[in-house]
């Protein structure tokens, strides 16, 4: 068991209890990625020269949730009490944090691209290969 001093030593200051509501609605974000596409690809030959020409097409569309918070110091939902221990002071500073959050907000996003590719082998000799290559891409993160 632990003494009067000690016991105070397991107890969450004002600042750790406002930060314990309000740290896991700062993270959540709720975000949807569609994507719709389509290809069109043409090969063609003449005499020692290859081509490979091609386009592609992509719509996306995008939404997002995501927390909305209010802290202005008018709306009297910022942290105060620092490391004080005084149980009013930490429940005021729960208080603060609960009504911080004051709605959920929707984003929408949506656009097009097109990208081209442009593929050429000439084989001047036999077993020689000269390439040239054009073409437009985008990278997304997993």
């Amino acid at each position: 068991m632990l003494s009067g001093s000690q016991a105070g030593n397991w107890e969450k200051t004002a600042a750790q209890a406002y930060s314990d509501l309000t740290i896991p609605f700062a993270r959540p974000a709720d975000f949807d990625e569609r994507m719709g596409a389509g290809y069109i690809q043409a090969n063609i030959r003449i005499g020692s020269v290859r081509g490979l020409a091609g386009v592609r097409y992509e719509k996306t569309d995008a939404i997002a949730y995501s927390w909305i918070r209010n802290v202005s110091v008018a709306a009297g939902t910022t942290s105060v009490g620092g490391a004080s221990l005084d149980p009013a002071v930490v429940a005021a500073n729960v208080e603060r944090a609960e009504r911080s959050y004051v709605t959920r907000q929707r984003t929408s996003s949506s656009y097009n691209n097109v990208f081209p590719g442009v593929h050429l082998v000439w084989e001047p000799a036999s077993g020689m290969l000269v390439r040239a290559s054009y073409n437009r891409s985008i990278s997304r993160p997993p």
